[in-house]
């Protein structure tokens, strides 16, 4: 059974994963990115880390 959900909440690791292509989650986080289709949402503090 395929669970579903409308909303994920996303911390500042997937991000940085994903503007990162030396992180060890790159890959892994386009791959996520690619076939998700939920909503994907997070806060400011998170973008506010990624940006630091």
């Amino acid at each position: 059974m395929t669970v579903r959900y409308p909303f994920i909440l996303i911390d500042s690791g997937i991000i940085v994963a994903f503007y990162n292509r030396r992180d060890r989650y790159h890959q892994q986080v386009l791959q996520f990115f690619g076939t998700c289709t939920s909503q994907l949402i997070t806060t400011v503090g998170c973008v506010t880390e990624v940006m630091w």
